[in-house]
């Protein structure tokens, strides 16, 4: 039984261009990756003798495995193309993918002017959420990102503490895998670019600034006099560096052994304001394992609303909420990303928050800065209800808002913009009933996008059950454990309307809830 507790990466991304292309490749998604890494997950999990074996079969070098998710880093052989080595592998009968190792970026627009205020804020009605509850230091939001300036006044007592690693001893204390991982952990590492065996450990946010920012608006601290207030000051911070040198990107190795990292030493929120063009399935099955152990994710949609409009990953991926970013007016950001994946949006223009040095900024714009407004609420609702799982949050966000643009769901808006007092006012959502969380209903998914279903699960199944109405006329059935499915995307899919139940059944087979949507391809 739940309960309440009461109380009384744009920029960057053109800086980048002026580096060497020896630093990383480009696909045909206008993409960037590790120009010599590839990451490949087999079918059957191998031992150490058939990796080796693998390696040497394939003119590969081993680096590092994510066990959590058994996807295998490795460096290909010099002078052949990442591209080539990709195709080359995923045709090994043993392999289930093979991919680059992407670079994300920090998704933020800069905008000089300083704002005097967070009217971010108030557009939100956090007050209101205020009465009622501060954040309890036990939820912890894990930032990847550009790593956290861990000395700045409004941040300093904000962050998670791993009380079983001494600090600076070099030595891994917790077992966990990880040396010096008091605050979180250094993924990336420093100089230029993120370079292999930089990492620091410690979290740092030296140069760029982004994910001090984004901390801030989560859970800078409240009356202390000083500074900002974050929207969930009660609340602790994990730094988890995985954009890191100079210039603020990283790899989707780095970002995915952030996922599992932050997973597995008690995250239950998981802020990302970064993101890229290309697929990564190592990113998703990161994400998924996330997912699958009640972490809620909040990604930002992206930059590119009035520049092509690409859509945009992680917040693309099924396990990811994707928020869009508006003004102070209520409107929808000109360079807010906009698709069939939007789900909320949240204040992203000339946002004030923390900086490095123990200093604030306003005029930082960018869904990036939308994004922490929802990872906080969501961080909210988990200090709120005890035992509140994942997918409740996502629905209570998804029903909690103020509906702007087209009624109902709309690729700008998605399903409105977040509002606190509808958020206390949305019913904490119900296990016996089947929601089918994503897509919403009548979209229409781009050819190159994923097509992806995510509901919760219900009391009492033991499976369920997807039917997929055709376009031709036809059905398409698929049996499952788990409360989601992802249409693979070698899959071809024609173009035209599906219409798809799904069904949660008992042990004998018996339907106990159910759920449909269209949408179109």
């Amino acid at each position: 039984m739940k309960t309440m507790k009461g109380r009384i990466g744009i920029v960057l991304f053109a800086l980048l261009l002026t580096l060497p292309m020896m630093a990383f490749g480009a696909d045909d998604g206008a993409s960037s990756y590790h120009v010599s890494r590839v990451l490949v997950k087999f079918k059957q999990v191998p031992s150490q003798d058939e990796v080796r074996s693998f390696a040497l079969s394939h003119r590969l070098r081993f680096e590092r495995a994510i066990p959590e998710i058994d996807v295998f880093c490795f460096h290909i052989s010099r002078g052949e193309r990442v591209a080539k080595a990709v195709r080359r592998l995923a045709r090994d009968g043993r392999v289930e993918f093979a991919e680059p190792d992407y670079i994300r970026f920090a998704t933020y627009t800069p905008n000089d002017p300083m704002f005097s205020s967070q009217w971010d804020m108030t557009r939100i009605g956090l007050p209101t959420y205020w009465d009622l509850e501060l954040g309890d230091p036990s939820v912890v939001v894990a930032v990847l990102d550009t790593g956290i300036d861990l000395d700045h006044p409004d941040l300093i007592n904000q962050l998670w503490v791993n009380s079983d690693e001494t600090p600076g001893d070099n030595d891994d204390d917790d077992g966990n895998g990880y040396n010096d991982d008091y605050n979180g952990y250094d993924f990336a590492g420093d100089g230029w670019f993120p370079s292999e065996g930089a990492e620091d450990p410690i979290p740092d946010d030296t140069y760029v600034g982004h994910g001090t920012h984004v901390s801030g608006t989560i859970a800078a601290e409240q009356d202390n006099e000083i500074g900002i207030s974050g929207e969930a000051p009660g609340v602790k911070l994990m730094a988890v560096r995985v954009l890191g040198g100079k210039l603020g990107a990283g790899f989707s190795s780095d970002i995915a052994e952030g996922i599992t990292y932050a997973t597995d030493n008690g995250a239950s929120v998981i802020n990302m304001s970064l993101g890229g063009t290309a697929k990564s399935l190592t990113e998703y099955n990161a994400l998924k394992y996330a997912w699958d152990n009640n972490v809620f994710i909040a990604a930002a949609a992206g930059n590119s609303g009035d520049s092509g409009n690409p859509i945009e990953y992680p917040a693309a991926y099924v396990f990811s909420m994707s928020v869009g970013a508006i003004d102070s007016a209520g409107n929808i950001a000109t360079f807010s990303s906009h698709n069939e994946f939007l789900e909320v949006a949240a204040p992203g223009v000339n946002i004030l928050s923390t900086v490095p040095g123990g200093l604030y900024e306003g005029g930082w714009s960018g869904t990036s800065m939308a994004t922490p407004h929802v990872a906080g609420l969501a961080a909210l609702l988990y200090s709120t209800y005890t035992g509140i799982e994942n997918w409740q949050v996502r629905s209570i966000l998804q029903k909690g808002i103020i509906d702007r643009g087209a009624a109902g769901w709309d690729e700008y808006f998605g399903y409105g913009r977040v509002d606190c007092p509808q958020i206390l006012a949305t019913t904490l959502p119900s296990d016996n009933v089947l929601d089918i969380l994503t897509p919403p209903n009548g979209i229409k998914f781009r050819t190159e996008s994923l097509a992806a279903f995510l509901w919760n699960p219900v009391a009492g199944a033991a499976s369920y059950r997807i039917t997929a109405t055709l376009p031709t006329g036809g059905t398409y059935v698929i049996d499952t454990n788990v409360p989601y499915y992802t249409v693979h995307p070698s899959q071809k899919m024609p173009a035209g309307t599906y219409s798809v139940t799904v069904q949660a059944r008992n042990a004998s087979g018996g339907v106990i809830a159910s759920d449909t949507v269209s949408f179109r391809r």
